[in-house]
């Protein structure tokens, strides 16, 4: 099980990736990240993990330097890779990488190029599909076999919205269709304990 440890410093912060072993019972630190330096959320591939050194500087969190790598599932046996961007979240169905654009940074892309793309463990572009039009509150699920998923907020109304994986992983043209949509309301209703 991979996590993250935060701490707080003076000037920045520390975020070191660690690893519970669970047949041993043990936490051991697969990066010991220096300030401003983070791992993020690795990808994992059969056997592979691909994941990012960022560097921001401090105090307005602007990229400094940001390095791609493939390793085994330890960190070992690193080797240079393609990098996805900034500011992007990266995740994997366990056999593509999903680059999805993050909406709410000062740093992120203008809202007409926004997106999520597809990328093999190679690099390679499979296909890509836009985000931008659905606001800064979102985030994208790869979900299973079938099915790519991408959650928004608008102020008070989450939505869920999908996509033909298939049909993405071919490379054809998709578009996003509404699954259902619901107020926080009624999702997460407030319970009185009130007795009067």
């Amino acid at each position: 099980v991979f996590f993250s440890e935060f701490e707080i410093s003076n000037n920045g912060y520390i975020d070191n990736t660690m690893c519970y072993n669970i047949a041993t019972n043990k936490i051991l630190p697969l990066f010991k990240n220096k300030n401003m330096t983070s791992v993020g959320i690795p990808a994992f591939i059969k056997d592979k993990m691909y994941y990012r050194i960022t560097t921001l500087n401090f105090p307005d969190n602007s990229l400094s330097k940001q390095d791609a790598f493939i390793s085994d599932l330890d960190g070992q046996n690193s080797t240079q890779a393609f990098d996805i961007g900034f500011p992007v979240v990266g995740r994997s169905d366990g056999r593509n990488i999903y680059a999805h654009d993050i909406p709410w940074s000062p740093y992120s892309k203008e809202k007409e190029t926004q997106a999520l793309t597809i990328y093999s463990i190679d690099g390679n572009t499979i296909n890509s599909v836009p985000t931008g039009n659905f606001g800064r509150f979102q985030d994208v699920l790869p979900g299973g076999e079938y099915h790519i998923f991408l959650q928004q907020r608008d102020g008070e109304i989450f939505r869920l919205y999908s996509l033909d994986k298939h049909k993405m992983i071919a490379g054809e043209a998709v578009q996003w269709q509404l699954l259902f949509e619901s107020t926080f309301e009624k999702m997460y209703p407030v319970i009185s304990t009130r007795t009067d």
